[in-house]
């Protein structure tokens, strides 16, 4: 189903939109997904606080860089999924570009989403991507559907059961289990595989003083970048000219003391977990440019594969 849809780009050449070639990423661009709960009153603050972050997670945890093509980029997954036909409504990827005010912002977002498949008969059935609601003002929408490998053509009725297959992917969104699901970040090496997540959970409780440090920066924020366009730059090898590196350390270093004091709030010694993480800040790198690092100097990515699955 879903990579059905994602071959289906070729069916949208009249758009003003770049696809990439790589339909199938979706069976190798590996993330560290996490899900946490989150109350109703913190969640929209927890989704704009946390949006302002993608830009730090980016600089820590990037570890996607496809050889020989697009090599300027240290996580490639955000470039697979915004030139994909997931990317056709920009609503259902990367990052919100507004500011939320309020659940009713959430939901008018929501609104603005689009839908590309749905079930009828225990089959999944795909359709061009449409928004959501313009789907439910259709008396029928023509798809096909795959059965036993041969595709067939159906016409369907909508029915408000469909929303339940409005799929976005987004870097961190509201699911239907009450937890805000965080996706941006890549796989990391097995020895580094929960840092992750420990990130992010020592600085759920922390929102308010996350928030003040975002206000006050004027290392990243305040440059005339919002916090998408600033994921966009520090997923790239080199850092854009108007950021001091030093300065921007101390501030992943001043998060990164943040995370660890909510991890050591909560008492299960979780702030082991960011270690690796205090000796990236140290040494200013992560995954993707030590991977680069080794294959400067002559080592195979078949010893760097073995050398990700170390669990020391």
């Amino acid at each position: 189903m879903l990579y059905h849809h994602l071959c289906s780009y070729s069916r949208y050449s009249k758009l003003p939109k770049y696809f990439h070639d790589h339909p199938e990423y979706g069976m190798f661009s590996s993330a560290s997904q996490i899900q946490l709960d989150v109350n109703y009153d913190n969640l929209i603050k927890t989704i704009n606080i946390f949006s302002k972050l993608e830009p730090i997670k980016a600089i820590l945890f990037s570890n996607s860089v496809l050889i020989g093509e697009n090599e300027d980029l240290l996580c490639c997954r955000d470039m697979f999924w915004q030139d994909s036909t997931h990317g056709i409504n920009p609503h259902n990827i990367g990052m919100y570009e507004t500011q939320l005010k309020d659940i009713d912002d959430l939901m008018a977002y929501i609104e603005s989403l689009n839908i590309y498949c749905t079930m009828r008969n225990g089959l999944y059935v795909n359709f061009p991507t449409i928004n959501i609601m313009d789907y439910f003002r259709k008396d029928s929408v023509e798809g096909e559907y795959c059965d036993k490998g041969v595709y067939d053509k159906i016409t369907i009725t909508p029915k408000i059961s469909d929303i339940e297959y409005l799929r976005s992917f987004k870097f961190l969104d509201l699911t239907y289990r009450g937890t805000i699901e965080y996706r941006s970040s890549c796989t990391q090496p097995i020895k580094d595989v929960l840092c992750v997540g420990a990130f992010q959970l020592g600085l759920k409780n922390k929102l308010y003083e996350l928030e003040e440090i975002f206000e006050n920066d004027e290392v990243i924020y305040h440059r005339g970048y919002n916090a998408s366009e600033l994921r966009k730059l520090f997923v790239k090898r080199q850092l854009p000219n108007f950021v001091d590196e030093d300065k921007l350390y101390t501030l992943i270093k001043q998060i990164l003391d943040l995370s660890k004091e909510g991890l050591i709030e909560r008492g299960y010694g979780e702030e082991v977990f960011l270690e690796s993480l205090y000796e990236r800040v140290k040494n200013r790198t992560n995954p993707a440019k030590d991977m680069l690092k080794k294959l400067g100097q002559d080592k195979s990515i078949e010893d760097i594969i073995d050398d990700y699955g170390r669990l020391k």
